[in-house]
Order: structure tokens, then C-alpha cells, then sequence
């Protein structure tokens, strides 16, 4: 990941942290949630969940919120929504 990217991310996550980058709805901290980081059509970095992933043009990332048990992690991120629908592009996980 270049420097420009790594710092638009963590602008991005600083400020929308808990949240959905396009609507604004926070997240449920309490349950699993699965997330995204991509761009929009205007080209601008996002991150969002199910209620706006739909809005975003290039997916760069999968991700989720909550608590799991490290030993879980692989097996979660490939029960993502996306992650099917993505495997085989250009996704980073």
C-alpha cells in the first residue's frame, strides 16, 4: 500500500471511526459487523458497511468490527457478503 493511501485510510478511519463514511450510521459495537474501504464514483476513499457498500466503484479492502476469537479470523472474513462476490479480483485482505 503506498504512503498517500495510508494516510488518506487513517484520515479516513480517524474521522469516521464507528461509522459509515457515506450515510454517517454508526455501527453496532455490541455485534459483528462487516466492513469495507473502497472508492465512490467521485473517487474519493470510503469506508462503509452493508447499507452503502453498493456506492462504492473499487473495493480495496474486507473488513469486519467486533469481537472474535483470533483463531476465527480467516473463517470470518470469508463469510463477508462481498467475499464471495470478490474472490478472484484485486482485493487485498
Amino acid at each position: 500500500m503506498d504512503r498517500r493511501l495510508q494516510r488518506d485510510l487513517k484520515k479516513l478511519m480517524s474521522k469516521n471511526q464507528g461509522r459509515c463514511s457515506i450515510c454517517k450510521n454508526h455501527y453496532n459495537e455490541d455485534a459483528l459487523v462487516y466492513t469495507c474501504v473502497g472508492y465512490d464514483s467521485r473517487r474519493k476513499l470510503q469506508t462503509t458497511t452493508q447499507c452503502c457498500y453498493f456506492k462504492l466503484v473499487k473495493v480495496l479492502q474486507l473488513g469486519f468490527c467486533g469481537y472474535v476469537h483470533p483463531d476465527d479470523m480467516d473463517d470470518i472474513i470469508k463469510e463477508h457478503p462481498l467475499y464471495q462476490e470478490l474472490y478472484g479480483r484485486e482485493v487485498e485482505m
